[in-house]
């Protein structure tokens, strides 16, 4: 089946799939109505609701249940902390306990850490919520932004408002909560008329619906640790927990390369908020594998486009064939693998997914090096004539993909690959696989005399050979230089090294200056495991703090 013919049938099935969203939102917004509205309607003053709170558990029992906010069909906890809910009177009796679930959009563990003042009281937090929470400006749940959904002078609370008017307007609680997207993959929501986001946290995310187009269930419950035994949906637990510790929320949204830079982090400190916000007017792109001009130049003037390169890519423009890089097709990727035509996902969102979690970190899907360094600013200078500090990634085996290796190189600015070699067989693999058109250093392992010697050979020669005094550098035993004739021999065990071993950059670079510290030479182990953009941003980052330390030694 050619290409073209691939790429009808996909967008025969995208515009069917938008048709049934469209009435499922249609649908939704009647039920949901029906199903919510009369407690706007016939919602509680606010003398009535403080008049309740002040009879302790009996009266805080009957706001609860007059606020709307409380639903009997609630099994189990919608917070950060699973458990099974209480029925109401237990719930109102069991006071500011984080284990005490309530049947309602509400993470009673969450907001007892952010109001630590009701430890001491008899409040139930949820009543609380309702008659002093929200006009302190808190959030009753993680996923719901009270900025987004409150209007001043509105007796409804932002979660009240949420759930009986804005939900049916189309008013995303969070940003990576898209109420239209998550509507329109469900017909059980079009008839019932559920909130989206209880029916996410209840049950939707074990079904497999994805919250928004940016975040992606399966791939951040394989990748985030401690995500897939939490027991919680898993865009609560990325907000919670992953966002902290630096967790991708899609295979397209790398953290590590978002937020290499600090100016990048945002005001929010949520990389993924900060991305959709300011993507139209920076283009900056969430990963190396995604170019926003390359493909803007065949999106043409499409405000939505424009508006988040990715963002369309993911929703339209993978269904228009539009590629997301120059050296990836979209339609070649699905004239190769017919049968992932029908998948609501792009072409290189399926490609990802389908690499192993512990795969290499792949090279930036764009050529223009120039701009990635003109983006990150110049090379620091030589900390002193001639001693300019230099990094070498130690790589054991033949490189199989030297263009890639290549790019890696430029794009951090690293001096070239240490290869490591035990004997003559591996050395002829590695000559055979051209590893001499890179810059590069060896590592001897093996024992010394003639196969040495017929191995390293070609070193000799190489122009492109790490030299130091007019001879190729080589690193072996200490007392390996009469066998090795010819080489400037370095003792291994004297040259610094530094494991990266899935460091985060601000650790990696603390690492990369205390060894640039003893020596402008300098190896690093176990890289291949760290996210991309993670190594370049630490080695730029410690040659600059290097070199303004040499500036103030001066």
């Amino acid at each position: 089946m050619s290409a073209s013919d691939v790429m009808a049938l996909r967008q025969a099935a995208w515009r069917e799939r938008q048709r049934l969203g469209e009435d499922r939102w249609r649908r939704f917004r009647i039920a949901n109505r029906k199903r919510y509205g009369g407690f706007a309607a016939r919602g509680l003053p606010a003398a009535a609701s403080r008049l309740l709170a002040r009879g302790k558990a009996p009266g805080r029992a009957l706001l609860l249940a007059a606020s709307g906010t409380w639903e009997a069909g609630i099994d189990a906890g919608l917070g950060s902390r699973p458990g099974e809910a209480l029925d109401l009177l237990d719930y109102v009796r069991a006071g500011p306990d984080p284990a005490a679930q309530p049947r309602a959009l509400f993470d009673q563990a969450w907001y007892l850490e952010l109001a630590p003042a009701l430890a001491g009281s008899r409040w139930a937090p949820l009543a609380h919520y309702l008659v002093l929470g929200d006009l302190e400006g808190r959030s009753p749940h993680p996923l719901i932004d009270p900025r987004r959904l409150r209007i001043p002078g509105d007796r409804l609370t932002a979660l009240q408002r949420f759930l009986m008017q804005a939900a049916a307007e189309g008013i995303d609680p969070h940003p990576l909560f898209d109420l239209r997207f998550y509507v329109g993959q469900s017909d059980e929501l079009a008839e019932t008329g559920e909130n989206p986001l209880v029916h996410y946290l209840r049950q939707g995310w074990r079904e497999g619906r994805d919250p928004h187009p940016l975040f992606a269930n399966a791939w951040y419950l394989s990748r985030a640790p401690g995500a897939a035994d939490a027991g919680v949906a898993p865009l609560l637990h990325y907000v919670t927990v992953g966002l902290a510790a630096g967790a991708d929320p899609h295979p397209l949204f790398d953290t590590a390369w978002w937020g290499r830079e600090p100016r990048r982090a945002g005001p929010s400190g949520d990389p993924v908020s900060d991305f959709l916000r300011t993507a139209g007017r920076t283009r900056r792109s969430p990963s190396p594998r995604f170019d926003p001009d390359h493909y803007l130049a065949q999106a043409g003037h499409d405000p939505a486009a424009a508006a988040n390169p990715l963002l369309h890519y993911l929703t339209v423009g993978t269904y228009l064939g539009f590629s997301p890089a120059p050296d990836f097709d979209e339609a070649a990727w699905f004239s190769a693998h017919p049968r992932a035509a029908g998948e609501p996902r792009s072409a290189l969102d399926l490609a990802v997914r389908a690499e192993p979690a512990s795969a290499r970190a792949a090279p930036p899907a764009r050529d223009d090096w120039a701009a990635y360094r003109a983006e990150i600013g110049p090379a620091p200078p030589a900390r002193r004539p001639g001693l300019e500090p230099q990094a070498f990634v130690v790589r054991r085996g033949a490189p199989t993909n030297l263009a890639a290796a290549d790019r890696l190189l430029a794009r951090h600015r690293l001096a070239g690959f240490c290869h490591e070699l035990a004997g003559a067989e591996e050395a002829r693999a590695l000559w055979a696989a051209g590893a001499a058109d890179l810059p590069f250093l060896l590592s001897w392992t093996g024992p010394l005399g003639a196969e040495a010697r017929e191995g390293l050979a070609p070193a000799l020669t190489a122009a492109k050979a790490l030299r130091i005094e007019g001879r190729p550098a080589l690193l072996a035993a200490r007392d390996a230089g009469a066998d090795l004739a010819g080489f400037h021999v370095l003792a291994r065990e004297t040259l610094p090294s530094v494991r990266a071993d899935a460091a985060g950059p601000g650790v990696l670079q603390a690492r990369l200056e205390r060894s640039m510290a003893a020596a402008p030479l300098l190896l690093v182990e176990e890289w291949e495991t760290l996210a991309p953009g993670a190594l370049g941003h630490a080695w730029l980052e410690a040659c600059a703090n290097a070199y303004d330390a040499e500036l103030l030694e001066r």
